[in-house]
């Protein structure tokens, strides 16, 4: 049996931002507001064998939120510190990040996705390398010809590829992926053992217990995706950007290929590199939230430190009301159990 075809959150997160990049630089340099774009069922056509390993951020129908374009130019950037740059109100429209300077009238919002049952979470090991763990929707086989190893009554798989080691055990109920990011990743490293060790799956639901020294930095569900697309000028240069938030979710569901560490402030956060854009991600308000383009992790890192909380105004009224499901307030209802999935998955950490 071949591998599934499957697109994940990656295949189609990227490709819709590579859209929108493109369409924003162009634009961005002409200044022109009220442009929009939308994007729906965003379907990758490349990486596919790759894109499945990865299906521990699977996703069905996609529709991103976009938002209009204009201009953002960014003057006396300093370093936010992370207490001081908390929102005032605790309401979820406040908790969302927004460019200052960007005009109401220029934003047009679509809302989405519809998600399939799928969970992350994010763990970093006391050397510093990042896990990625993720549970979907059961399909397709192990790769063929590489090592296995049997954890808790589950075999894994493995398989080296772009700076990640990556490994995947199939069940009637669910896929469970492991993604280990370092600089120098090694298949069955001593602690990718101490993980997969940790790792107990019991039908859809995992718990994972680790050691003291490692550190947990979210586990969930996805919630619905809102996207901004806007153009900031950083040191007298236009740069097209896409800033996407996923209310209440952790980075775990932006984290998918490899991370390097950066800070915005002293906010811990990672940048990712794609073939035509960067992507720093990050976590605040308790809201996954990215930022891509093409331009430097510094130039990025600029343009994140200028983003506000506290415009809920905004927000609400620049979302659908009649948007289902509601990008804030509650999460997509689950599709029903089917075979290869037996419903929404739950991950527990559990540290010393």
């Amino acid at each position: 049996m071949s591998r599934s075809t499957m697109e994940t959150i990656d295949d189609r997160f990227g490709a819709a931002v590579g859209v929108a990049i493109r369409g924003c630089v162009a634009d961005a340099l002409h200044v022109q507001p009220k442009i929009s774009v939308a994007i729906s069922e965003v379907r990758a056509g490349a990486r596919r064998r790759r894109a499945v390993r990865r299906a521990v951020v699977a996703v069905g129908t996609m529709s991103l939120v976009v938002v209009g374009l204009t201009a953002v130019v960014l003057r006396n950037v300093g370093t936010p510190d992370q207490a001081a740059d908390q929102p005032r109100s605790t309401e979820p429209a406040d908790l969302l990040l927004y460019p200052p300077s960007l005009a109401e009238a220029d934003a047009r919002v679509t809302v989405g996705p519809s998600v399939v049952p799928t969970s992350a979470a994010l763990l970093q090991a006391p050397s510093g390398a990042l896990f990625r763990v993720g549970v979907s929707v059961s399909s397709g086989e192990l790769t063929p010809g590489a090592e296995r190893r049997v954890f808790n009554g589950r075999e894994f798989d493995s398989e080296l590829y772009d700076g990640i080691a990556s490994y995947q055990s199939l069940s009637a109920c669910a896929r469970v992926g492991v993604v280990e990011s370092s600089p120098a990743p090694r298949l069955w490293d001593d602690e990718a053992l101490i993980l997969l060790d940790g790792l107990v799956a019991n039908g859809k639901d995992v718990s994972i217990g680790v050691p003291d020294g490692w550190t947990s930095l979210g586990a969930g569900h996805p919630a619905t995706m809102l996207q901004l697309t806007f153009g900031a000028t950083v040191d007298g240069r236009q740069i097209g950007v896409n800033l996407t938030q996923i209310p209440s979710t952790p980075v775990a569901f932006l984290a998918d290929s490899k991370l390097t560490p950066t800070l915005i402030g002293n906010r811990p956060a990672w940048t990712m590199e794609n073939t035509a854009f960067r992507t720093l991600i990050w976590e605040q308000n308790g809201n996954a939230v990215s930022l891509s383009g093409i331009a430097t992790s510094d130039e990025l890192v600029q343009i994140a430190a200028t983003l506000e909380s506290g415009h809920g105004d905004t927000w609400s009224a620049i979302i659908p009301t009649d948007a289902d499901p509601a990008p804030i307030g509650r999460a997509p209802d689950p599709e029903p159990v089917t075979p290869g999935n037996c419903g929404l998955s739950d991950i527990t950490i559990r540290i010393g």
